[in-house]
């Protein structure tokens, strides 16, 4: 985060605690309403959760080691933020995303090493305006998907008077490098990447209000036919390779006749890409942000639902191998009614995050570990100056997950990156 002057310097600084919350919402049903918090008074810095230590010995707690959600302090990157997450093991895990002071940013890669998160330098260092906000010129990187600790891929986009243009970025062990990618014209972005091999990487966004796919086949990036899709400002935001041959891309598109959005599922079957039916819940609009596969009949898609009511809702689609079904979704905050990504360790075994929420369902239920922060900044004279954001969540080979994503401080655009690893405490591994 930004520091002014020396504000934000003091001892006293803003807190993220996590707390546990357990409850299942109908597809579609309005969440619970919060309550009220009490109003500390903190500095404007943003520090993590310091998380509890189990005790040592042998009187130590019964479920002291259970694992569980802690905030993880991130690299010192000043005004940041990640949007994209992927784990190769515990001690390989990377975040992408964007950098910046005030309105200059750049592309951010960071790497934990199994005890620390560090930036990651490289070629595409180079001053812009961070696109996340949607104003101005810029250039950041939205997902990222890792092979090896030395074949890592991350994409995004650059934004410039002329329009978007994606961005993709490769990581080779010593430092990132840009690599082109073919010109599907101005207004293209890139939203999500899916690794298979090193000769078999996909990446999907969208361009002039079409879908835009592109494949890497070993030595360079080409663009591959999508199928026809009726309605208008159609885009892709999430996908997923369970096989080589079995591949799933979820998105939105703008119905042709109204204002309206409904959710867009395509899936590439090793020779082409087609539109698959899914279910479309929403009254107004029903859109999908993320997806994840746990097998091959066995894809989770999340995103939200608006109902009559103007509120939205946490949506959650599930394909069991024959059909895209509309499943149960965790309960939210009115303010956290979207999900925006998901992970699958097994079928009773699924994550989704979205706003400072993080969501598990255990096969019957969904139970939810929100993330609050402090409402109140000393000098700021009104509530809710901060939010957490969850943009995304991987696990890791070994069973932990990771989810990354910003606090924002309302005044002068103020955000610093939110990092959460779900395993047992430091103190039992």
């Amino acid at each position: 985060m930004k520091e002014r002057d020396g504000e934000g310097r003091g001892d006293m600084g803003r807190l993220l605690a996590i707390t546990a919350t357990v409850g299942v919402l109908a597809v579609g049903a309005a969440p619970p309403q919060p309550t009220a918090p009490a109003r500390p008074v903190g500095a404007a810095r943003i520090a993590p959760a310091r998380a509890a230590a189990p005790a040592a010995g042998p009187g130590r707690g019964a479920g002291a080691c259970t694992p569980r959600w802690r905030i993880v302090p991130g690299p010192d990157t000043g005004t940041s933020y990640f949007a994209g997450v992927a784990a190769i093991s515990p001690q390989a895990v990377w975040a992408a995303g964007s950098v910046g002071v005030g309105t200059a940013g750049q592309p951010l890669a960071a790497r934990w090493d199994g005890r620390n998160w560090r930036v990651a330098g490289g070629a595409l260092r180079a001053a812009h305006t961070s696109p996340f906000f949607g104003y101005g010129s810029g250039a950041a990187l939205v997902a990222v998907a890792a092979l090896t600790p030395r074949d890592v891929w991350a994409v995004g986009s650059t934004v410039t008077a002329a329009g978007a243009r994606p961005l993709v970025a490769h990581w080779t062990g010593a430092a990132w490098r840009a690599v082109a990618t073919p010109d599907p014209g101005a207004d293209a972005r890139l939203r999500a990447v899916a690794a298979l091999s090193a000769r078999d990487v996909w990446a999907v966004g969208d361009v002039r209000g079409r879908a835009l796919i592109e494949h890497w086949d070993g030595r360079a990036w080409r663009i591959v036919a999508t199928p026809p899709v009726g309605g208008r400002d159609v885009l892709l935001s999430g996908i997923a390779a369970p096989a080589a041959a079995d591949i799933w891309a979820v998105g939105s598109r703008g119905s042709a006749g109204d204002s309206s959005r409904r959710g867009l599922i395509e899936h590439w079957d090793g020779a082409r890409w087609r539109v698959t039916p899914s279910p479309q819940p929403g009254v107004i609009d029903d859109t999908l942000s993320g997806v994840a596969a746990g097998a091959a009949d066995d894809v989770w898609a999340v995103g939200s639902v608006e109902g009559a009511d103007y509120e939205d809702a946490p949506l959650v689609e599930r394909w069991d191998g024959r059909a895209w079904r509309a499943v149960a979704a965790p309960a939210l905050p009115p303010v956290q009614g979207s999900l925006d990504a998901v992970a699958v360790r097994s079928p009773r075994d699924v994550w989704a995050v979205g706003g400072g929420s993080l969501a598990h369902w255990t096969g019957t239920r969904w139970g939810t570990t929100t993330v609050r922060t402090s409402p109140y900044v000393s000098g700021v004279d009104f509530w809710d100056a901060s939010t957490p954001y969850f943009a995304a969540v991987t696990a890791t080979p070994s069973g932990g997950l990771w989810a990354v994503g910003r606090v924002t401080v309302n005044t002068d655009e103020q955000y610093t990156p939110l990092i959460a690893q779900y395993d047992a405490p430091p103190a039992c591994r």
